[in-house]
Order: structure tokens, then C-alpha cells, then sequence
């Protein structure tokens, strides 16, 4: 009886104190990466052939598909990912003893006198059957390795099903290190992108579905009405669409309203992907007739409009370091093609950024701008001069003028574009 006394204390004290106790473990006062390998022009181009090699859509499930890989360029690869992601840190390295991996996450602020940063580590060993992972902690807590393969595969069965994730542990069929060179056998079960994707489709809720399919209405109706005035400016749906936000916001969260009607947005001019995100909001119960979206321009251009709402919908989702990150991203791979890398086209995504910040940043802030645009606005209330930019560059030309996107001279255009965005009374 006595231990069971003593037992049942610790249990108790070990609750009662978890607060405390865990994050000085888990929270530590130094960074483990101190910051990922500089974001380069190269890098984000490459970082994208580099990752499409683990893709499992690019593989056969019904043989094994190896992969080689530099530790240099997976970690480069991982870092540009990670690069606009601020608190997010991350490094890959080739060491005798297997793959090293670690990350950092920042912390916006020192919690108490222990730190600002929780550092993971873990190493994947060498080995010819499965994925091993001989070691993981989380700041000093050392997890135990017989306790990860377990653990992953009931994470695998939460997330994308009961029973399925054995088959996706069981992807990995090997690993293997010599020198810098990592190498990794893959065969993923032939329905894992599938399970993955509806997966992500119950897990991922942007917003009230309810909401943004009144939004998606009015923007139908708003198109029905402008079918005989050719081309139209975006700046049309702004007023209807935020008088909408005002009277659903006496009742609701104007922020959760803002969130909602720039969903909308994105679904009706934005990347097709959101279609998927948004699955439950069912636009095809809408009709716009024959409009065609295409004919709504932002300063006579409607990939601006592509642009705005596109970032305006990713800022809602994931935040700008994303958002900010992919229309960068994206460019530096259109310099390699026809349309060449444009930096309006970065403006336009950059506003869209900035009108999802203020749409969502407070109630004030929110309400604020549902007064203003509300009352019928024109596309310079919201969207500024950007036809004036660099646009159309290649890749050479690009380099010429502007050496690399760490460059002063790339900075010098960049923080133009902010001023002029910040310069717009709505933007104050």
C-alpha cells in the first residue's frame, strides 16, 4: 500500500506540475539551426526539381523507385521552402551514423527565463528493409526509438485512415548514406495520394463553408449583372461583396465574414487548387451564366486579379511568409519561360497580402474595412501603380540588373512596391 501511495503522488505531482516541467525541457535558450541556407534565385528553382523527386504521384507503386540525393541540395531544398516561414528552421546532414535532421520552430516571445526555441533532431538510419529512426528528441527530451515506428503509424491511421498507416511507413524500403550522398527506395501503396489528398480534404477547414458559399453567390450574381458591360473591373464586386460582409456582421465575427468573402474571392478568381480546400462550398450549385471571369481586370490586366485574389485567399489561409514566398517562387520559374519573371506581377501579389492582413487583423480593423468598401470604391482605393515595374525578364536579364533576390538592387524594388501598397489610405 505504501507504493501505491508513493506512486500515485508522483503521478499526481508529475500532472499538476506538466506546465512548468515540460517546457523547460522541451523550450531551450539556443537555436539548433541557426538559420537555413540562404534563399537564392538559383535555389527556389532548383529546390522544386529537387523536391518533385520524392513526389509520390511521380512514382509506380508497383516497383521501387530510388531517389539520389546530396545532403547540400535536400537541405537547400528544405530551406527555400522554409525561407519566408520565419520561426521555421531546418537542416539535413550526411553523417556516418545515418541522415541527420534538424529544426528549429521561434517562439515570438522568451517564455519565462528558459528560451524562445524548440529544437527537434532526429537521425534516420542506414537500412536495407524499412525506415529506422535511430534517435529523436525534442529540445532534451530523448523520445525512444522503438516508441517512433508505432507512433508514426498510428499517426498515419488518424490522419488518412484505419489500416493505411502501415503501407505508408512501409513507402520507404530503404536508406542509405555514403559520403553526402543520401539514397532512398520508395514504393508507396498505389492509392496513397489519393487517401493523402481526402485526407487533407476532412482535415482542412479554411472557413464556415455556409458563409463563403453566400459569398460565391453574390459573386455570380454580381457577374450576371455585368454580362453587357465588357471588360469589367474587379473594383465592381468589392462594394456588393462588402455590403454583404456589413449586415451578415452585425449578427457574426466581421473577421470570420472577411475570411469568408476572400475564400470566395480565391475560389471564383484565384488558383483552380483552392476548388479542392474548399471542396463543401460547392460552386457548381452557382451559375454566372456565360460570363466569363477572365473579363475582370485589375488595370486592364486579369492575371493581376489571378494574382490579387489568389494571395489574398493563401494570406487567409497559411499567412504571407507562404503567401509572399509561393508569388516569388512562382515568377522565379515563369523566368525561365516565356513570360519571364515580373515584378508586377509580385506587386499584385503583394497587395492581395496586404488587403487580407487588414481585412483580418482586428474587429476594428475589419469593420473598418467593410465601412469603407461597402460604399462602392475604385480599383485605386485598393490596388496601386504597378504597370510601371520591371516585367517579362529572363533569367539572364534578370541577373544583369539584379544579381540575385537577396541583392540591395532586388530589396530597392521590393520595398517600392511595399511603399506604394502602404501608401493607399485603406492600407493605414
Amino acid at each position: 500500500m505504501a507504493f501505491l501511495r508513493i506512486f500515485f503522488r508522483l503521478v499526481l505531482a508529475t500532472v499538476v506540475f506538466a506546465p512548468v516541467i515540460v517546457p523547460l525541457l522541451v523550450i531551450e535558450s539556443e537555436p539548433l539551426v541557426a538559420e537555413s541556407d540562404r534563399l537564392l534565385f538559383d535555389d527556389v528553382r532548383d529546390a522544386k526539381a529537387v523536391l518533385k523527386r520524392f513526389d509520390p504521384r511521380l512514382m509506380d507503386s508497383t516497383r521501387t523507385t530510388t531517389v539520389r540525393v546530396s545532403d547540400v541540395e535536400i537541405s537547400k531544398a528544405v530551406g527555400a521552402a522554409l525561407t519566408r516561414l520565419a520561426p521555421l528552421r531546418a537542416r539535413v546532414e550526411a553523417r556516418p551514423n545515418g541522415v541527420w535532421i534538424g529544426g528549429t520552430a521561434e517562439l515570438p516571445v522568451s517564455v519565462f527565463f528558459v528560451g524562445r526555441y524548440i529544437n527537434v533532431q532526429m537521425v534516420v538510419a542506414p537500412s536495407q528493409s524499412e525506415l529506422v529512426v535511430s534517435q529523436l528528441s525534442i529540445g532534451s527530451i530523448g523520445i525512444p526509438s522503438w516508441i517512433v515506428k508505432p507512433a508514426m503509424i498510428f499517426a498515419g491511421d488518424w490522419f488518412i485512415g484505419e489500416g493505411k498507416g502501415e503501407p505508408a511507413y512501409d513507402s520507404i524500403r530503404s536508406v542509405e548514406v555514403n559520403g553526402n550522398r543520401i539514397t532512398v527506395a520508395f514504393q508507396p501503396p498505389g492509392n496513397l495520394v489519393a487517401d493523402v489528398k481526402a485526407a487533407a480534404g476532412r482535415a482542412v477547414h479554411l472557413g464556415n463553408s455556409e458563409a463563403v458559399r453566400d459569398y460565391y453567390r453574390k459573386l455570380t450574381e454580381v457577374s450576371l449583372a455585368q454580362r453587357t458591360a465588357m471588360p469589367v473591373s474587379m473594383s465592381a464586386y468589392m462594394g456588393p461583396l462588402f455590403k454583404l460582409a456589413k449586415k451578415r456582421s452585425y449578427k457574426n465575427d466581421p473577421i470570420s465574414e472577411n475570411r469568408s468573402l476572400i475564400l470566395a474571392l480565391a475560389l471564383y478568381f484565384g488558383d483552380s487548387r483552392f476548388e479542392l480546400l474548399l471542396r463543401d462550398v460547392k460552386p457548381g450549385d452557382f451559375s454566372d451564366g456565360t460570363f466569363d471571369p477572365g473579363a475582370v481586370k485589375l488595370a486592364r490586366r486579369h492575371d493581376w486579379v489571378q494574382h490579387f485574389a489568389t494571395t489574398a485567399g493563401l494570406q487567409v489561409a497559411a499567412g504571407s511568409g507562404i503567401s509572399n514566398f509561393i508569388g516569388e517562387a512562382k515568377e522565379i520559374n515563369d523566368a525561365d519561360g516565356p513570360s519571364g519573371f515580373s515584378f508586377t506581377d509580385i506587386a499584385a501579389d503583394r497587395t492581395g497580402v496586404r488587403f487580407a492582413e487588414v481585412a483580418t487583423r482586428s474587429t476594428p480593423s475589419a469593420r473598418q474595412l467593410q465601412s469603407v468598401l461597402s460604399e462602392g470604391t475604385i480599383e485605386t482605393d485598393f490596388f496601386p501603380q504597378v504597370s510601371d515595374l520591371p516585367e517579362g525578364l529572363s533569367e539572364v536579364e534578370f541577373k544583369k540588373r539584379y544579381i540575385d533576390i537577396d541583392s540591395e538592387a532586388y530589396g530597392v524594388i521590393i520595398r517600392q512596391i511595399d511603399g506604394r501598397i502602404e501608401s493607399l489610405a485603406l492600407y493605414q
